[in-house]
């Protein structure tokens, strides 16, 4: 079992030997990713780098088809936007969330070499990589379990391809790598 810690930067130096992994939502926002600089390269003799994984939020369209494994079929017609970057859409914003823009990054060689996703606030199963591949993958309805919506809403909504998962999944989700999970 591995152990991570997430969002927390005030103490990732004191427990860098205890965790396995660090989890970020939004340090381009706040504008502290370079602080999880010491868990990507090893802080002192005889300790070894960890993984960063880092999440960042965007609203999104997309004219285009889904193959039925949940893969956008044309990227291209993609539109994102984050109300925290207003002047910039789409391939800018893009390379800015995922930390392109710095000099000498590229997406085999990423900035501090964090690994970061582009996803929606509402868990609604879109993720973006940032060489600008995108998926969705099937999320559970959690909204029926919670007795909102009813049955009829919840067919409407299966039918349209909206489904959402609880956080229990989201997390196996991630494990896994961010392949779609299939119950």
């Amino acid at each position: 079992m591995s152990v991570g810690i997430k969002n927390c930067i005030e103490i990732l130096g004191p427990i860098f030997d205890d965790v396995d992994f660090a989890i970020s939502e939004q340090c381009v926002q706040y504008l502290n990713c370079t602080v999880y600089s010491n868990f990507t390269t090893a802080p002192r003799a005889g300790t070894v780098a960890k993984p960063v994984f880092e999440v960042e939020y965007v609203n999104y369209t997309y004219s285009g088809k889904w193959s039925e494994q949940g893969v956008a079929l044309d990227p291209s017609k993609f539109r994102i936007s984050n109300v925290d970057f207003p002047g910039l859409t789409n391939e800018k914003l893009r390379r800015k969330l995922c930390n392109l823009d710095e000099p000498g990054a590229t997406v085999e060689n990423p900035y501090l070499k964090i690994n970061t996703i582009l996803k929606t606030l509402d868990l609604d199963g879109f993720i973006m990589f940032c060489d600008g591949r995108a998926e969705r993958s099937r999320t559970k309805d959690v909204e029926n379990q919670r007795g909102g919506g009813g049955n009829e809403d919840r067919l409407a909504r299966r039918d349209r391809g909206v489904y959402r998962r609880g956080w229990a999944r989201e997390q196996m989700w991630r494990r896994m790598g961010g392949r779609p999970f299939e119950p």
